[in-house]
């Protein structure tokens, strides 16, 4: 399978999606920059902190995805009108989507369009660690994190400082997630399969556990 194909396998709907409608976690701890050297090692840390993303993004997406059909259905023309004169009391699915998308449908799918695209950022973002660890052995030697950060192009400089590089790597997704700049991580992916780096079936396994 080419890389553009599974990229785009990974942006459609994953299964998932009606299995979590409706979980929503809140206060899910995610590492900052400043945080994530308390893990055990930089590849430990890397995909501790995107793993975390990701569970936190499945989280909001499926809130979104839940207030969008909430809201699909309460305006179709066959959804039965309350009777005159009756105040029916809210669902708990009613009264949080309402409270969350004040402005309605469009609101709620506005949201649902941004969540899926911060997931499939962090989805993505968490192939090209895995494939940043060349040999599968859950470890960065120092020649493959320099190749990571030179993925990214000149805004990140490797350093000598055992923990810039990690660093480094946790603020640049962090910013990619912010921007949701997709095409980033695809180059940067590009430039390590220039490198010989592979997308192995260790890899593939790794990211259909996360993704299930």
């Amino acid at each position: 399978m080419s890389h553009p194909e599974r990229l785009r396998r990974h942006h459609t709907l994953p299964s998932w999606t009606c299995a979590v409608a409706g979980t929503f976690v809140a206060g899910l701890s995610v590492l900052t920059p400043a945080s994530a050297a308390g893990e055990d090692g930089p590849f430990d840390q890397v995909t501790t902190h995107v793993r975390r993303q990701i569970a936190a993004d499945k989280a909001y997406f499926a809130e979104a995805d839940l207030c969008t059909n909430w809201f699909y259905r309460r305006y179709r023309p066959q959804f039965p009108p309350a009777a005159t004169g009756i105040a029916w009391p809210l669902s708990d699915e009613e009264a949080r989507c309402r409270a969350k998308y004040p402005k309605g449908l469009e609101e709620a799918r506005a949201d649902f369009s941004r969540t899926q695209s911060a997931l499939s950022i962090s989805f993505t973002f968490f192939e090209l660690v895995l494939v940043g660890d060349r040999n599968d052995d859950h470890q960065y030697s120092a020649a493959e994190l320099n190749d990571l950060l030179d993925s990214f192009g000149p805004a990140v400089t490797p350093s000598p400082s055992p923990e810039t590089p990690i660093t480094a790597l946790v603020a640049r997704f962090e910013a990619i997630h912010g921007s949701g700049d997709l095409e980033l991580i695809m180059r940067s992916l590009s430039a390590l399969f220039d490198k010989g780096y592979r997308f192995t079936k260790q890899d593939e396994a790794a990211l259909q556990l996360v993704m299930g």
